[in-house]
């Protein structure tokens, strides 16, 4: 009788079969999975802004209808560091009580990697602290988030010449449209302050087409990139989630300027606000964006 325990291999086109098969599932799943993934991580990202938001509406009530400007003082830090900035972070702690909601774990910048270091100015890129890390009890202070400098001065409030910019902030009056005025924005730079400018007058590529590029304008990204958008936190406290680009087209009905957008207007005009074309601040403005854009 013929031995029939013998088994049957497979042959080189079987198993080349199999790999391909493997390869395609592989391309398909992998961006499925990259994907939920940072949809987890912008879901930890817009629970850190509504808490912010949240901490930002109780200090306005406490102060009158005013909100925090975006940099409260320039001085010296408490261990002695030149040039420290007390910012809308630090001042809010009391209402928030936590500096880890200002870290958003989509931004590749945004956990620093130890203390802040004497001698660096406002922020420490070395370390990855943004402004305001001096004082704070371990000199740490994530970035991830921006006040919008349409709505404040940039200036430190204590400098005699912060009102030469404008006005110090906003107050509850003087928004025209609270729940359509973008308060606070997402960013991998350490600064304070944040605004749409950024997406055309950066100091890296304004043409690059990674969404971490522009100047420091943060999205999450949209599997495969490029693409994606920002979370934006507006002054009634609401999240949204959309592009860059339409936060600010059509012009008429940007979502930066603290005063009602006149219909038809192709300028940025906010006189209770910073966001002024008459100072040179949105020189350079593209006319060609597209809403869909970054």
């Amino acid at each position: 009788m013929k031995n029939r325990s013998a088994a049957r291999a497979f042959t080189l086109i079987e198993l080349l079969v199999v790999i391909a098969i493997i390869a395609i599932l592989a391309s398909i799943l992998f961006p499925v999975f990259a994907q939920a993934r940072e949809k987890a991580r912008q879901t930890v990202c817009v629970s850190n802004m509504m808490q912010i938001g949240t901490a930002l509406l109780m200090y306005n009530q406490d102060y009158d209808q005013q909100y925090v400007p975006i940099r409260v003082a320039l001085e010296t830090g408490p261990h002695g560091e030149a040039n420290s900035v007390l910012t809308w972070r630090n001042v809010i702690q009391p209402y928030i009580k936590s500096f880890d909601v200002f870290s958003c774990p989509s931004n590749p910048n945004g956990k620093p990697i130890g203390p802040g270091t004497a001698g660096t100015g406002w922020n420490d890129l070395t370390t990855l602290n943004a402004e305001g890390w001096q004082f704070t009890p371990n000199r740490e202070m994530p970035m991830s988030y921006g006040l919008s400098s349409c709505a404040s001065t940039w200036v430190p409030v204590n400098l005699s010449w912060a009102t030469s910019d404008g006005q110090l902030s906003e107050s509850d009056a003087q928004l025209a449209r609270p729940s359509g005025t973008i308060m606070v924005a997402e960013g991998t730079r350490g600064d304070s302050d944040i605004n749409a400018q950024w997406i055309w007058n950066g100091d890296s590529n304004p043409n690059s087409s990674n969404p971490y590029d522009r100047d420091g304008m943060m999205t999450h990204v949209k599997w495969p990139g490029p693409g994606g958008k920002g979370n934006f936190l507006f002054f009634d406290g609401h999240v949204k989630a959309q592009t860059w680009a339409q936060t600010i087209l059509p012009i008429d009905q940007n979502e930066w300027q603290t005063s009602m957008p006149t219909p038809g207007e192709t300028t940025f005009s906010d006189p209770s606000g910073e966001c002024q074309d008459s100072t040179g601040f949105w020189n350079g403005y593209p006319q060609n964006f597209s809403p869909e854009a970054n």
